[in-house]
């Protein structure tokens, strides 16, 4: 199953033209996919584990993946350059998540210490939010590359 969000590509269509028009950026973050659906695109969790759609109906979040090529395609047409999508896994360690993660447990209690590394563990473990969340940046023409964003794809970066 595969949902297509006019009213989502709207929205970047827009801040695509406000990039043009005023210097600024924007991140997203998100469940999505790329060029395909990863999985399909509705989705259900639970506990943090993917769960059959129907298989608690009212207990379970439903949400449907984003498209980040259509934000991107949309964003591009409104004026803005295109950034990613990255995995967020990517893009926390290139941010230097490591180092960050290193500063905080190393004057912390053992207890607080395992919880700063469950919590990067589940930022960017691949089989938790790592791959499965993605990061697209929009931004005004003529300004740097944005931080943890490697030009992966020549066309995007217009």
């Amino acid at each position: 199953m595969l949902e297509i969000s006019p009213a989502g590509a709207a929205v970047a269509a827009q801040i695509g033209e406000r990039l043009a028009a005023d210097p600024g950026a924007a991140l997203l973050i998100d469940y999505g996919y790329d060029d395909r659906p990863w999985r399909g695109s509705l989705q259900a969790v639970a506990g943090n584990k993917r769960v059959g759609v129907l298989s608690r109906p009212g207990q379970v979040d439903l949400s449907a993946q984003v498209d980040f090529a259509a934000l991107a395609s949309a964003a591009t047409a409104g004026g803005a350059k295109c950034f990613g999508p990255v995995s967020q896994m990517q893009l926390l360690l290139t941010l230097g998540l490591d180092a960050r993660k290193a500063a905080l447990t190393k004057a912390t209690t053992p207890e607080r210490s395992a919880k700063i590394e469950e919590a990067c563990r589940q930022l960017i473990d691949p089989d938790r939010m790592g791959e499965r969340f993605l990061a697209l940046a929009l931004q005004s023409p003529g300004l740097d590359l944005p931080a943890g964003f490697p030009i992966v794809d020549e066309r995007r970066a217009t």
